[in-house]
């Protein structure tokens, strides 16, 4: 349990969920809006609503899909069920598969409003922070991974960045833009598909998360990106060893972490 009297100092809280091999954050953000960014497999959705219940929360306000493959929109269909939805971002990109036609069933039967993710486009912008999409671009991606909504949010100083699947040709145009971080959230668990060492030195994180299931089968995360987060003193935690993690700051870059499992 993550107790509020720790975090009560820290009005950005972004706790990066242990559903195993899949991705799946929720983050409260310093208005009191709660925003989710991918829901798991299809066996995620007791970790997320647990998860979710046990803050207290009934509402999401944001939900982010970053793109269709099912360790990311497993079990969107039933969180966007169970909680009363704000309004939704994706990638205008469709899949074949039961978890994206029953995600997109919810979405059409609770008329939750739905928007395009692409670069640009501004999720939310208040005094307080900034939410917004780097990517994609108007290309069309053979890979699934490349069309990830890639999101930044901005809080005075600190700042965080989610790479959903994204892979180093996705990295290339991110590099002339603003991708500086303290946070990141790797992309593709940790694979060395991603996380360029140049795109990793320029966003120079202070923390990265790599979520990953205990022995997955894919060996995430890779060893050349442990070594290259090593070589770059970038302090990293997996979900599959560290359990849900949550980095929580103030806006000016004081950051609390706490583990699931010290």
């Amino acid at each position: 349990e993550f107790s509020k009297e720790d975090l009560k100092n820290y009005p950005l809280r972004v706790y990066f969920l242990d559903v195993g091999q899949g991705d799946s954050s929720f983050i409260e953000l310093p208005d009191g809006k709660t925003m989710l960014i991918d829901a798991g497999d299809p066996d995620a959705s007791d970790a997320i609503s647990g998860f979710i219940d046990s803050l207290d929360k009934n509402k999401i306000d944001i939900v982010v899909a970053t793109h269709p493959h099912l360790d990311h929109i497993g079990s969107m269909a039933k969180v966007l069920k169970k909680y009363e939805i704000g309004k939704m971002y994706m990638p205008k990109k469709e899949a074949e598969s039961r978890g994206f036609e029953n995600m997109l069933d919810v979405i059409s039967k609770k008329e939750i409003p739905l928007y395009q993710a692409k670069k640009g486009t501004v999720i939310e912008e208040n005094s307080d922070y900034k939410i917004h999409i780097l990517s994609p671009e108007d290309k069309n991606y053979d890979n699934l991974n490349n069309v990830s909504a890639v999101v930044k949010i901005t809080y005075g100083e600190t700042e965080y960045l989610f790479m959903g699947d994204a892979e180093r040709k996705v990295e290339t145009p991110l590099k002339k833009l603003n991708i500086e971080a303290d946070v990141l959230k790797l992309g593709h668990h940790g694979s060395s598909t991603s996380s360029g060492y140049e795109f990793l030195s320029m966003v120079s994180p202070k923390y990265a998360v790599i979520s990953c299931g205990k022995d997955n089968s894919y060996g995430h995360p890779h060893e050349e990106v442990v070594d290259r987060l090593n070589r770059l003193n970038i302090k990293y935690y997996r979900t599959d060893l560290s359990g849900t993690v949550a980095i929580c700051a103030d806006n000016s870059e004081n950051f609390v972490v706490l583990k699931e499992k010290k």
